[in-house]
């Protein structure tokens, strides 16, 4: 914001950088979770072992939650004075 930058953009960028390393996690777990799940058949009753419906309801719970988690430190970050912040550094 002492650059020129305004409180949504800021936002915009803390929270893509906060949810880029919970994308990354989630497509390795999503591929692991596959291929154990063929494993695992024996243990799941009721889902088949590759549930699109499963799958996808994880994804959204795992990314609602990490977006919830970061969006309150996001938006007290928007609320700093850049000059404040910038003497404390």
């Amino acid at each position: 914001m002492a650059l020129g930058a305004n409180a949504q953009s800021i936002l915009r960028l803390l929270i893509s950088q906060s949810l880029r390393p919970v994308f990354i996690g989630a497509l390795l777990g999503l591929a692991g979770a596959a291929a154990v799940s063929t494993i695992l058949s024996s243990l799941l009753f009721g889902v088949s072992p590759l549930d699109p419906l499963m799958f996808l309801t994880m994804l959204l719970i795992v990314f609602t939650a990490a977006a919830l988690a970061s969006y309150a430190p996001t938006v007290r970050a928007t609320r700093i004075d850049p000059a404040a912040a910038l003497r404390h550094e």
